[in-house]
Order: structure tokens, then sequence, then C-alpha cells
């Protein structure tokens, strides 16, 4: 089961617990991450699941140590625990008081998988986005009740912009990935524009860091801390190209992301 999520440990459910642990309701106990960090990491284990049953060729190429391609696993049994998940996924989700972002997760795994919309960046950047701001919904609200589980304005506008965050740079881990993506037929934006997506990730990321920095009005430390981290990953991605580096490099812009992800409630507090 490790394996299914090994890769996505540090890029969504680190990131996710950290925002959900941040922005959720004051009454809820520290007991409760736990239980998050549990909601998370099922949700993450279907959707991985999921995306390699279809992925098996892909992930022959890139990642040969997942279960299916190191023949830990086959991939009927893989579809078959996949499906079973759902039930454990709503149960839990309903138990939580978050039935809707496990629902809106389920629909994005589908959809990102099973009808294909992964092979253009337009739509795959789109459920990624869509799906990461459904993690952030129910990390956020797992076990709180009633009034208190409507979002404030600042939670609602952190979720946003996280979410246009994703939408924008979610990229970046294609970078080392590009072998396998050319392979099957994937249209990526590394694949479909090399040299130019690797310029655009440094503006992007800069961008990004100086409206943050600005929308939050964070403090002189932790704005040179973003926008240098961000100009850091950028500039890696643009001068160096092989798999190894830019597997480093995503590695650093995980590390962005999670500090785009606590900033508004480093500033609230």
């Amino acid at each position: 089961m490790y394996l299914f999520t090994r890769s996505d440990i540090k890029t969504l459910l680190v990131p996710t617990l950290l925002y959900g642990t941040a922005a959720a309701p004051g009454h809820l106990p520290l007991s409760q991450l736990g239980l998050r960090l549990l909601w998370i990491w099922l949700h993450l284990l279907q959707f991985c699941m999921a995306n390699q049953c279809v992925g098996q060729e892909e992930d022959a190429a890139n990642k040969p140590w997942r279960p299916i391609p190191s023949r830990r696993m086959t991939a009927s049994a893989a579809w078959q625990l996949r499906c079973a998940m759902l039930v454990p996924c709503l149960l839990l989700s309903a138990k939580c008081n978050v039935p809707l972002a496990s629902t809106a997760l389920i629909i994005a795994t589908l959809a990102y998988n099973e009808l294909g919309l992964d092979v253009h960046w337009v739509p795959r950047h789109v459920c990624n986005a869509l799906g990461y701001a459904a993690f952030n919904a129910g990390a956020t609200y797992v076990g709180c009740t009633g009034n208190l589980c409507i979002p404030e304005s600042s939670i609602s506008a952190a979720q946003l912009i996280n979410a246009l965050v994703v939408l924008t740079t979610i990229h970046t881990p294609d970078f080392e990935d590009m072998d396998g993506d050319r392979l099957v037929g994937r249209k990526t934006l590394p694949v479909l524009f090399p040299r130019a997506s690797r310029i655009a990730t440094l503006g992007i990321l800069v961008a990004w860091s100086i409206f943050i920095v600005a929308f939050w009005g964070t403090g002189v430390v932790l704005s040179a801390t973003l926008i240098g981290l961000a100009a850091l990953v950028g500039a890696r991605f643009v001068a160096y190209n092989n798999s190894e580096t830019d597997r480093v490099s995503f590695r650093l812009y995980t590390l962005w992301l999670c500090t785009v992800q606590i900033v508004p409630f480093l500033v609230k507090s």
C-alpha cells in the first residue's frame, strides 16, 4: 500500500496535511490529526491505484518499483482493491462530515484516469486543481460539525489561491517523467514545449510568490524566503535538463508549495 502512494506523499499528503491542520476550525482537538491523516491517505491510495492501473506502461519506464510493474500485485487485483477502497472512503467521509469532498475526489479520479483526461495538459491540470481543492477542503473540515464547517472568508481565499497555484504549476513533476509520457503519447507541457515550459515555470513561480506575499501582507523574512525559493526552483528547471536534476528540483518545488499552503496562517498567527 505504501508503494502505491510513495511518490505522492511529499507532493500531496504532506502539503494537504499541513494546510488542513493550519486551516481547521479552532475547536478541533489535536487528536483529529490522526483522523485527518487517515482520510487523506485513504483517498490518495484509491487515486494512486486507479492511476497506476491505467498507466502500467508508463510506470514500467519511469517507476518500475511500483507494485504492478514490479509484480508485487497484478493489475486485476489492484483494480479490484481500488474499487473496494471506495467503500471505506465514502463511509469515513460520511462519519467525518465531509461527504462532498470525498465524492468530488472520486469523480475527479474517474475523469482523470478511467475517462482519460490526463492525456492532454489542459484537462490534466484542471482535474489536478479540482482534486487538490477537494483534498484541502476535506482535510480542513474532517470531524467538524454544524456552523463551524462553514468556511471563513480567509480560508476560502486561501483555498482558491492554492487551487490556482496547482492549476498553473502542476506540470513540474512531468519534467522528470517525459520519457514515459512520450512512450504513452501523453501531451504534457514539458513534452509539447520542452524549453518554453521550463522558462515559463520560472516566471510563474516567481509571479505567484510576489502575488501571494503582497496579497497576504507577509513580513520581509517570509517574503524573501518564498520568492527566493521560487527563483531557486525555477532557475534549476531552466539550468538543468535531465531526470535526476528534475527530480531534485521537483522536491524543492514541493517545499515551495508547502510554504504557499501555510502562508495565510503564518500571517494570521
